[in-house]
């Protein structure tokens, strides 16, 4: 318990911070792709995967485990986008469709976002976070028994000459 205390209030920290420094909220705006490099999305994309987290309840996390690497790809003509994940470990006791959709709820309603719903291949509840003004989205759900992962990709950006978009970014 106390370590997803810690989890929480890191992540709270981290989001905080990437407010402060203006790359929150994970929305762009439109010609943001031509002005960020691929570590500025990375970090946006990021910052809303925690901003995610942030709205579970943290009685019911046991871990965050946010990949440090992700992978590009294409996006638009030339341009390429980040995609990375974070799984956050719930305890066995957690409500995770209900959690789910509270998270939904809560981006409803902000109204920041077009948002699709499904249930998944294993009947488990998913909402997907799409952005009005770029290509960046999230898509949230349970991943197995006692999982949400979330899933993000960011805004379109243009790679320097010469960097491969192969490989983990």
């Amino acid at each position: 318990m106390i370590r997803s205390q810690h989890v929480i209030k890191a992540a709270w920290i981290f989001t905080l911070g990437m407010l402060l420094v203006g790359c929150l909220p994970p929305t762009a705006q439109k010609g943001d792709e031509q002005k960020l490099n691929w570590e500025q999305a990375k970090a946006r994309a990021q910052a809303g995967e925690m901003q995610i987290v942030s709205m579970v309840p943290s009685e019911f996390i046991s871990t965050v485990e946010q990949k440090p690497t992700g992978l590009l790809f294409s996006c638009a003509e030339g341009q390429y986008r980040w995609k990375g994940a974070t799984t956050v470990i719930l305890t066995h006791d957690a409500d995770i469709e209900s959690i789910v959709k509270s998270i939904e709820q809560r981006y409803r309603d902000a109204d920041e976002f077009d948002i699709d719903t499904w249930r998944n291949v294993s009947g488990w509840y998913d909402f997907q976070l799409k952005s009005r003004e770029t290509a960046a989205n999230y898509i949230v759900g349970q991943d197995n028994e006692n999982t949400i992962r979330i899933d993000s990709g960011s805004v379109c950006f243009t790679l320097p000459e010469g960097v491969y978009p192969g490989g983990k970014f």
